[in-house]
């Protein structure tokens, strides 16, 4: 299946939500970037923080897109997706059904039930999405739209659109937004990392070109692994299964940052391959950043941390890449690899 949102929101918000028929997010902080990799298509529930009730599924529509004039009053939700029922139904899970769910289906992103009602977005994918859509839609009990509305007193319904003076694509929001930073002389020090997540998640052939799967990837951004931490990007395949997960850093300009750097992208694969029962060979470690500073001592921090892990050191990946705009859409080039060695 394509990946599968959960869009957490408090009551007074969902109410917003669900007459507006989209769910706004602000990029620059981590736990929200999720969106960025959002598509039509995508799949999505809607949980009530303080009910603490799923529902849907919903499909996402449109987006996502930059509005200068927020639906949600006094926060920075700029960045806003469409959002529509995908059937005349829509299947409602909580209380006890809800815990037993997440404990039954959770591997990754959803194992612990206190992850819904702490973080806001949560980026669902590979075979945790398709295991948890399965178990919400068997254990969910089936509405109305109409009653689902009234639940949460909302009389009228409507599907936002991008029509405003303001609306622009994310897509169109990236390059406008690299193109006000590119007077800067030190362009890496100056742009906000969530431009580059963005740049990459919508380069799809970028993505595409850093694991050998003969189909379709998928990209996700956003997805929550331990503790605050967030994998910035993945990119992954299914029949047969690859991956690559995406460190992104504006620069490396000393040995402890590639240190943390390795580290932390390190645990991330480390997690994926416990969490789905990855071969080594099927999961890429890569750290993407605009400028990487030469003589960095990078083979033996690469060899040491991954056995730390036990992974594979010729497998990972260190590419400096610039970023530039085509017809409003970001494209990634490669300045260089580096030989781990």
């Amino acid at each position: 299946m394509n990946k599968l949102f959960i869009l957490s929101t408090k009551k007074e918000n969902l109410k917003i939500v669900l007459e507006n028929m989209a769910y706004g997010a602000d990029i620059s902080r981590p736990e929200q970037r999720g969106l960025l990799s959002a598509r039509k298509g995508d799949f999505a529930l809607l949980f009530d923080m303080e009910n603490r009730r799923l529902m849907g599924p919903f499909i996402v529509r449109t987006g996502p897109f930059h509005t200068s004039d927020t639906l949600w009053p006094n926060t920075k939700w700029n960045f806003v997706i469409g959002l529509k029922p995908s059937s005349i139904k829509i299947g409602v899970v909580e209380g006890r059904r809800l815990t037993d769910l997440i404990v039954e289906r959770g591997r990754l992103s959803l194992r612990d039930p206190m992850t819904l009602i702490t973080y806001w977005i949560h980026t669902v994918i590979y075979e945790e999405a398709q295991n948890f859509f399965e178990g919400f839609m068997d254990s969910a009990t089936f509405i109305s739209l109409d009653n689902l509305l009234k639940l949460y007193n909302v009389n009228t319904t409507s599907r936002w659109t991008p029509t405003r003076e303001g609306d622009i694509a994310l897509d169109k929001y990236v390059c406008n937004s690299l193109e006000s930073l590119e007077n800067t002389k030190k362009l890496f020090r100056s742009i906000p990392e969530y431009l580059i997540e963005a740049s990459i998640a919508r380069d799809t052939d970028f993505a595409s070109s850093l694991i050998p799967a003969p189909n379709t990837s998928l990209i996700a951004t956003g997805v929550y692994v331990y503790s605050r931490r967030y994998l910035d990007i993945a990119v992954y395949s299914s029949k047969p299964t690859w991956f690559a997960v995406i460190e992104v850093k504006r620069a490396l300009q000393r040995d402890r940052e590639l240190r943390s750097s390795v580290d932390q992208v390190s645990y991330y694969v480390y997690s994926l391959r416990k969490a789905f029962k990855l071969a080594k060979n099927r999961i890429y470690p890569i750290i993407v950043s605009l400028k990487v500073e030469r003589g960095l001592n990078i083979p033996d921090t690469v060899r040491q941390i991954a056995d730390h892990y036990d992974l594979r050191p010729d497998l990972y990946s260190l590419l400096e890449i610039r970023i530039k705009c085509y017809d409003n859409k970001p494209k990634i080039y490669i300045n260089e690899i580096f030989d781990i060695g």
